[in-house]
C-alpha cells in the first residue's frame, strides 16, 4: 500500500493532532510531542510497497513516536539515516542514528 503523510498543508495548530491521529491509525503508535514545539512541528512520510517490502522516508521537527504494547507484527525494520539524527530505544536497548 502507497501512503503519504505530510503536515505542511495544514495550519500549524492542526499539525500535530492530524499527525498523531495518523500514527495510530495506519500504524497503530502513539506519537508525543514537547508542547513548546507543538506550534512549530512538521513531519511528513512517504511509503512504497513493492511486493512485501515497505520503504518508507520520513522526516520531521523532533518528536516521539512510541508503541505502547507488544505487537504480534513480526516485520523488521531497517533504517537509513541520511541527514539529522534519531534515537530509538527498545527492549532495553538504546541507539544513535547519524549520517
Amino acid at each position: 500500500m502507497n501512503l503519504v503523510l505530510d503536515t505542511d498543508p495544514l495550519p500549524p495548530p492542526e499539525r500535530f493532532p492530524y499527525w498523531r491521529e495518523a500514527m495510530l491509525k495506519h500504524f497503530g503508535l502513539q506519537a508525543c510531542c514537547d508542547p513548546y514545539h507543538e506550534l512549530s512541528f512538521q513531519a511528513s512520510l512517504t511509503q512504497y510497497a513493492i511486493g512485501t517490502v515497505l520503504l518508507r522516508e520520513t522526516g520531521g521537527t523532533p518528536h516521539t513516536v512510541e508503541r505502547k504494547r507488544a505487537s504480534a507484527d513480526h516485520r523488521f525494520i531497517v533504517q537509513l539515516q541520511l541527514k539529522g539524527w534519531c534515537e530509538i530505544r527498545q527492549g532495553g536497548e538504546e541507539i544513535h542514528l547519524d549520517p
